[in-house]
């Protein structure tokens, strides 16, 4: 009854956000389609909305803990409760906004020259086919899974600043970034030749499909795997984090 209780919350909770978000997605759609179509030279080109929805579900995901986890846990319900409802109210979440980019993606296509992000990526997979009732759907699946890993990243990575202190804060934030783009490309440049970012490179390439035909299912089980990654991790900090004052 509590986890129900939980996970219907938890999606009232992003109910009005959702709604002026997709206020402000539709109102620049109709404002770009009244001006594609008013131009005459064509030089006006919209795409990969979904773009912004990855930031949102991202920004839901680091908004996720803090105020929420002091009420759960002044009302009775336990951590796990907490981690769980947000797992099974991100699901619904995830859905509508995939099935709703993609029917605006669907009709800004027929509008204007509009192309979503997933066509962006995986455009050489339909080139022989007239049809796009598969790519509809694969973008469905494809759009669900990244929402939801970049959903659960934002749990990760707001539970892991919320066990930390200030010290640890300023480190992460300063020292990853570093790390990330300066000392590995320092590395990479002075004694890989390059071979660090050519690996990272394949990586990338074997884990979203593009060595196996642009198959967007490699992507997707990419995505799951990181996503039960980033929510074991969330979950191990949840398990012991106390209420801040």
């Amino acid at each position: 009854m509590y986890m129900k209780t939980a996970i219907k919350y938890k999606i009232w909770e992003n109910k009005r956000p959702l709604m002026i978000y997709y206020g402000i997605i539709y109102t620049i759609l109709v404002a770009s389609a009244l001006a594609i179509t008013s131009a005459d030279n064509g030089s006006i080109s919209v795409s990969g909305i979904e773009f912004a929805s990855m930031i949102f579900i991202f920004i839901s995901g680091l908004n996720y803990f803090g105020e929420t986890f002091r009420m759960f846990l002044q009302n009775g319900l336990s951590r796990k409760t907490l981690f769980i409802s947000f797992v099974f109210s991100i699901i619904p979440i995830t859905a509508f906004m995939a099935i709703l980019d993609s029917i605006n993606s669907l009709i800004m296509g027929y509008i204007t020259n509009y192309k979503s992000l997933y066509l962006q990526f995986y455009h050489p997979r339909y080139v022989e086919s007239s049809g796009t009732g598969l790519q509809f759907f694969e973008g469905i699946l494809w759009s669900l899974f990244a929402y939801a890993m970049l959903a659960m990243l934002g749990v990760f990575i707001t539970t892991l600043y919320y066990r930390m202190d200030k010290k640890q804060k300023l480190v992460v934030s300063i020292g990853f970034p570093l790390l990330l783009f300066v000392v590995l490309p320092m590395l990479d440049n002075s004694f890989t030749n390059g071979a660090i970012f050519r690996g990272i490179g394949d990586s990338f390439a074997f884990a979203w499909g593009y060595q196996h035909g642009f198959n967007p299912y490699y992507s997707m089980l990419t995505c799951t795997l990181f996503f039960i990654f980033f929510g074991g991790l969330a979950y191990l900090l949840i398990r012991k984090a106390v209420v801040q004052e």
